[in-house]
């Protein structure tokens, strides 16, 4: 739905914002790699999306990957 299009593309917008205010960060605090934690972090929930999105249309993946994707949903779960 068009709610859901505009919800997901706002926080695609919130999470580019934050990537280019820790590059606009990042050279005045030089003793803390602000920029490189908020890529990975950023990395890591994507690729975590996309696994949780394959499994769900049936792409076969490693029983210990869908379990440690099942843990992560139970505790978003958890969280709302």
């Amino acid at each position: 739905s068009s709610t859901v299009s505009w919800k997901g593309m706002s926080k695609k917008v919130a999470e580019l914002l934050m990537v280019a205010l820790s590059a606009v960060m990042s050279p005045h605090m030089p003793e803390i790699p602000i920029l490189k934690i908020t890529i990975g972090f950023y990395s890591i929930t994507e690729a975590l999306s996309i696994l949780e999105n394959a499994a769900r249309i049936g792409i076969p993946l490693p029983p210990s990957l869908v379990e440690a994707l099942s843990k992560v949903e139970k505790g978003e779960a958890e969280r709302r």
